[in-house]
């Protein structure tokens, strides 16, 4: 038997495999995700599935080391394999089988690591998973943290000294550095080596003008900061090389100075049990035992604000003016019975911005954006200016239109489910679909057609994978079959016959789906 590796789709693996040395490698074959050689070793050893093998050499008794999964379990499966510190290379195939001539084609759409994340159940709701990307230029250091499931990126410039300090403040999942410079990061943060030359301060300028616009690195205040640029564009580059599609919901917050805010070194902050604690004391961390948000975001926010606690009086003074309204009119009662019913919009923003949202996903948008003009009208009363502020945000009613309009009362999860778009929103759609629904009826008033054509009154139609439909025969009747019936297949006791009318009717309903996928598109 020749070598199993060097079959066609095994050298499709392996040189998809050498673009992607240090990552996992999810291949699918159809209904499944499946990984080989040390890869099938290492998952199957941290997800605690079977591990076999493929095309055994009838010589040696030894075969490829095979191991995967069913694709609608990935979510499950790729959250225990980054919280075991993995990298994943997720190849689809982006043809149809069906169409294929000879192998089936498949790419990389998506690199995940610890700091990437989008969406899943790796990403804890109420917990910020950041990628940090850290520069150092002589003694000047710059810090960029990017929150990718929401987009929300900042940055600080500081002594190279206190990089392990600003580190262990933002707690990374991930942090990214050139591979000739040495850092300290926070326990359980994944570190990743880049080329120096991603860190060159040219190439970042390029890479903020590409991802925000011509001029940015000046509107941002970073143009003069060559060790800002570094960082900024090393971060923008590992993104956009991760997501492998478009990241168009990126947004640059500002940066921020050390001194902005009050510095609480990690000793410090677990030993107070701020918003993380060591093993055994979970029960005690301030962030929990403290948090009354009911939404995601607002937990989030949260621990972003006992992270970084400002030291500017002004924005205190404005929290507490703000807190203090709420409390004296009474607001904060209805306000929380509005936001106990909104989705994850910073999230769904993620999504939408890596192209990850379904049908559902937008439905969830339109829920939510109504619900944005009754918190103005609550917050129009309130004295307080960050409450006014916030009282004269977008309610985004355009949005919230398009959507409803456009989208299914209850759309499927996935587009390629179909059946999203609303009635009446495109007649030339509604047509299909009558047609399609009517498909049965169709079949039906065929079958009586024949019936009475033939004289054949025990004339059935069943259907199998060989030749499609087929009109069954029994015995009794052979002697009544017209000469335009095709005999493909003879039983015991009937014989099958297909017609070209039939052969339509297997036709016509792929043909309807592919049309009306095509329209919702």
């Amino acid at each position: 038997m020749s070598d199993p590796v060097k079959t066609p789709m095994m050298k499709q693996y392996l040189a998809m495999k050498k673009q992607y040395p240090d990552s996992v490698l999810l291949f699918r074959m159809g209904d499944f995700y499946e990984t080989f050689l040390d890869d099938a070793k290492e998952i199957a050893s941290i997800l605690g599935i079977t591990l076999t093998s493929r095309q055994k050499n009838r010589d040696t008794g030894e075969g490829i080391p095979l191991a995967g999964f069913p694709y609608h379990a990935l979510d499950g499966y790729l959250t225990k394999l980054i919280k075991a510190g993995c990298r994943v290379a997720v190849c689809e195939q982006t043809e149809d089988p069906k169409k294929a001539k000879g192998l089936v084609k498949r790419d990389v759409v998506e690199i995940v690591t610890p700091g990437t994340l989008v969406s899943g159940s790796a990403l804890d709701e109420r917990f910020t998973a950041l990628l940090a990307s850290v520069s150092v230029i002589g003694d000047r250091a710059a810090v960029a943290f990017c929150d990718v499931s929401t987009g929300d990126i900042r940055a600080t410039e500081l002594s190279s000294e206190y990089v392990a300090a600003e580190l262990a403040r933002g707690l990374p999942r991930e942090v990214i550095v050139s591979s000739d410079t040495e850092i300290t990061v926070p326990d359980g943060c994944e570190v990743t080596f880049l080329d120096s030359w991603k860190f060159d301060p040219g190439t970042g300028d390029r890479e903020v003008a590409h991802t925000f616009g011509r001029a940015s690195s000046d509107g941002f205040g970073i143009s003069d900061s060559p060790v800002l640029l570094s960082a900024m564009g090393a971060l923008l580059s590992y993104i956009g090389h991760t997501k492998r599609s478009s990241v168009s919901h990126l947004e640059f917050r500002g940066v921020y100075r050390q001194n902005d805010y009050m510095l609480v070194d990690r000793s410090s902050s677990r030993s107070l049990g701020i918003t993380d604690c060591s093993p055994g004391e979970e029960d005690t961390v301030l962030a929990d035992r403290t948090d009354r948000t009911v939404t995601a975001g607002g937990g989030r926010m949260w621990r972003q604000w006992l992270s970084f606690p400002p030291v500017n009086t002004t924005v205190i003074g404005n929290r507490h003016s703000a807190l203090e309204d709420l409390i004296a009119t009474g607001v904060f009662r209805d306000l929380r019975r509005i936001l106990e019913g909104v989705c994850d919009l910073q999230r769904h923003g993620g999504k939408l911005g890596t192209l990850r949202s379904g049908p559902r996903d937008l439905r969830s948008i339109q829920q939510t954006a109504v619900l944005i003009e009754p918190v103005k009208e609550l917050l129009s009363g309130c004295v307080s200016s960050l409450l006014q502020e916030l009282s004269r945000m977008d309610s985004l009613s355009d949005i919230a239109h398009r959507i409803d309009t456009t989208l299914s009362d209850d759309p499927p999860a996935r587009v390629s489910d179909g059946g999203y778009i609303r009635q009446g929103y495109s007649s030339e759609l509604d047509s299909l679909r009558h047609v399609k629904t009517g498909g049965k009826q169709w079949m039906n008033e065929m079958l009586e057609r024949e019936r009475i054509r033939t004289g054949i009154t025990k004339l059935s139609i069943g259907y199998n994978r060989v030749f499609g439909y087929y009109l069954s025969v029994s015995n009794s009747f052979k002697h009544l079959v017209p000469d335009d019936y095709i005999r493909k297949q003879t039983l015991v006791g009937a014989e099958r016959f297909i017609t070209p009318e039939l052969k339509e009717i297997e036709f016509f309903p792929n043909l309807i789906y592919c049309v009306l996928l095509h329209l919702q598109l």
